[in-house]
Parts: structure tokens; sequence; C-alpha cells
């Protein structure tokens, strides 16, 4: 049988009784390509586990990869009280994953950097409480990042920056009083023959008390999007200079008749009572931005800077807030609401072009409408 020529390394660090008074230290340094490592530390009051690696196509995973590596991950820690992960990679075509369970006041963090081309990460935390994972990813491009995580009082943070193009975060939580956090730094100077350039982050989460954020900035063709069930959660969506994030040779992608500006979107989805969503879309142009809330008492604002952007809010209940302003020529913008005791207003300003719509069914609604500049079309809808 032929022996692949990968160079595998492995440490493993076990003990018998879960939790007892032990501490278990694992070190991996390898410089190279196409080097492999795999930790996994079970039952020890302390686990600590780190690995360099530096160079290319290296992977830290258990050996063999495939389907077993996606699910279990590089580094497994699991019946500890206190236990870390840290993974530093440099170089391109780098893999890396961790996986703790059943762990308290634990952290995992995944730094990849130098290299420009597809880098993926992931850590996933499970049957725990007071967990932190960071994903760090620089000069990303064609990267991914995937966190999750069930259990309370966790922290997630995905940044990926230096030209973070055609890269996909992914953020899922399950619990009370969680936090997850994505940022996408893209860059002016990117060029490319392939057409136009897309990034995504996506979040998950289901409890009580969760906040969640999602930033672009100068990503062309971004996309964020935020889900939300339960109550008392924040959502917060924020893409800046959208249209600085794609440059062919100095000049805007559509200076060269390749078509228009590339369009990003927003959207949040919140299911619950006493929740709260916010979407800014400022130097944009051609975005998006949709919000969507399902239960009482909750707040909606979107505010966007730029032209021909486009604005919807949508509530069913009762008690709810929802308000869009813009600043910029040809936007569009329109509240729907479902239910009583609603407020809805919509603000335009500097722009000409624009266009307002107020949908109220229900009891005790009030809605208005504010433009300023030529050639705007407003109308409210109430029975």
């Amino acid at each position: 049988m032929k022996r692949i020529p990968i160079a595998v390394a492995i440490a493993t660090a076990l003990a018998g009784t879960p939790l007892a008074v032990m501490a278990a230290e694992a070190s991996i340094n390898t410089t190279g390509t196409s080097n492999q490592a795999y930790v996994s530390q079970s039952g020890n009051q302390t686990e600590s586990a780190v690995v360099v690696q530096s160079g290319n196509n290296n992977n830290v995973g258990t050996p063999g990869s495939g389907a077993y590596y996606y699910a279990n991950g590089g580094i497994n820690q699991n019946y500890s009280n206190n236990a870390k992960v840290r993974v530093y990679q440099s170089g391109s075509s780098n893999s890396a994953g961790a996986r703790q369970d059943y762990v308290t006041n634990a952290t995992a963090t995944i730094q990849q950097s130098s290299g420009a081309y597809s880098k993926s990460a992931s850590i996933t935390q499970t049957n725990g409480s007071s967990l932190t994972a960071t994903i760090y990813q620089n000069n990303t491009q064609y990267g991914s990042a995937a966190i999750a995580q069930s259990g309370n009082n966790q922290r997630a943070n995905v940044t990926q920056q230096s030209g973070a193009n055609y890269t996909n975060a992914s953020l899922s939580q399950s619990g009370f009083n969680n936090a997850a956090a994505a940022q996408q730094i893209g860059s002016t100077s990117y060029s490319s023959y392939y057409g136009t350039p897309s990034s995504s982050i996506t979040t998950s989460q289901s409890g009580n008390d969760n906040t969640a954020s999602g930033l672009q900035d100068r990503v062309s063709g971004g996309n964020i999007s935020i889900s939300q069930s339960g109550s008392f959660n924040t959502a917060n969506a924020t893409q800046e200079r959208s249209t600085e994030g794609y440059y062919y040779y100095g000049y805007p992608y559509y200076y060269y008749g390749y078509g228009a500006a590339p369009i990003g979107s927003s959207s949040i989805y919140q299911t619950g009572f006493l929740n709260s969503a916010s979407s800014v879309q400022q130097s944009a142009q051609s975005l998006s931005s949709s919000i969507s809330q399902s239960g009482n008492r909750n707040r909606a604002t979107t505010m966007q800077i730029g032209s021909s952007n486009s604005a919807s809010i949508s509530q069913s209940g009762d008690d709810n807030i929802a308000s869009v302003m813009q600043t910029g020529a040809s936007g569009s913008a329109s509240i729907t609401q479902v239910g009583s005791l609603h407020v809805a207003s919509v603000q335009q300003s500097a722009a000409s072009s624009s266009t307002a719509w107020i949908s109220q069914t229900g009891a005790g609604q009030r809605a208005s409408v504010t433009q300023v500049g030529s050639g705007h079309a407003a109308g409210i809808y109430q029975r």
C-alpha cells in the first residue's frame, strides 16, 4: 500500500477520572507543507493545547480528515473546568478545527495569517458555560470561518480582514446571555478577472438576552443575515463604504463595462417580544435592508446614507415601533405593521426621486412621512 507523504503529528493526553485535580498540556510546532496535527484531552481539571503551523496546505484535524474531521475538529477537549485551545497558522490553503464539550471557563482561538487564499477554521463548543471562541483570519480571500456554541454566557467573535472577498462567516448560538460578533474588512485595491466579489455573515441565535452584530467595511456584494428567536434580544447590522470595496486597476468595477456596482444586502429576523433591530448602511450604493419582527413591543431602525438604497420593515404584534431614515437620491422605504398601537416614521432628506410607503392594519396606529427635496412620492394606508 502506497504511503501518503503527509506528516502527521499527534499528541494525546487522557485521564481516567473526570475532573481529577490534574493538568494536561500539549503543544505541536511544525514548519513545512501538508502537515497534520491532532490533540485529544479529556477529564483533566485544566487542559491546554497549542498548535503552531508555518507553511501551506496544513491541517489541524483528525488523521484522515474527511467527514470525521469536520464533525469533531482537530483539537478535542472535554470534561474540564478550565480548557484552552490556541492554533496559529501562517500560509495559504490551511485549515483548522477545534471542539470543546462539557467544559466551563474555556477559550478557543484560531489565528490564520499570511497567505492570500483558502483559509478555513471552525470552533464547536457544546454543553458548557462561560465559553469564548475567536477566529481571526488576515489577508483573506476564499476564506471561511464557523463557530457553533450551545449553553449560556458564550462569546463568539470572527474577524476577516485585509481583503475579505469571497469570504464567509457563520455563527450559531443557543442559550441565554450570549454574544456573537463578526467583522469583514475589504480592500479598495482588490482586483479580479473572475467576476463580482461577494462575502457573507450569517448569525443564528435562539434564547433570551442575546446580542448579535455584523460589520462589513469596503466589502462590495456583501450580505449580512441575522436571525434571533426569543426575547430581550438585540441585533445590529452595519455596512460601510460598499462602493469602495471593488476596484480594477484603480477604477471602480463598473467603469469597465461589467455592469453596475455590486449590490449588497442586510436582513434581520426576530421572533419574540422586547427585541431591538438596527440596520446601518452608509457611504453605500444600491444596498437593500430588510427587518422582520414578530411579537410585541419590538423596535426596528434603519439608516441609509447613499443613493439607490432600499429599506423595508415588517412587524406583526402590538405596540411596535419602526423608523427609516434615508439620505441620498432615488431611495425607497416601506413599513408594514399588523396589530395595534404601532408607530411608524420615514424621513428622507437631501434627496430626489425617493418613495415612502407605510401600511398599518389595526387600531391605535400612528404614521408619519417627512421628505425634503424634489420628485418624491409618499403614501400612508391605515385601516
